[in-house]
């Protein structure tokens, strides 16, 4: 499949005092923690995970954002489902930050 979108977490190597399983369990407890409030995030700012917007929702968020359109304006997206990869990418890296909406560095990054 060429549209799959694989996100990839490095963890850094433990040092020699490290206790098997402990740092290792609160750094999953931690990012566990971080992706729930993220849905939860994007589900009460937009309805859904990014995921699951339709693509009548996201061009409808692009009208209502029109800052939005511009950042995705300079680039030439061969498709409008490219365009919309992008966009739901944006908005799961804003929430991932605790963002309501992403900013330019969010569209950049995606």
């Amino acid at each position: 499949m060429l549209d799959r979108v694989d996100l990839v977490v490095t963890v850094a190597g433990l040092g020699s005092t490290h206790t098997p399983g402990v740092a290792t369990s609160e750094y999953i407890q931690a990012l566990r923690q971080k992706t729930l409030q993220a849905r939860r995030l994007l589900q009460s700012q937009w309805g859904a995970p990014s995921g699951l917007l339709s693509h009548s929702d996201l061009e409808a968020l692009l009208k209502t954002h029109s800052q939005w359109a511009q950042f995705l304006s300079p680039r030439n997206f061969s498709s409008l489902r490219t365009r919309h990869k992008v966009l739901r990418v944006a908005l799961t890296l804003a929430a991932w930050d605790g963002r309501e909406t992403p900013s330019a560095a969010h569209f950049a990054e995606a």
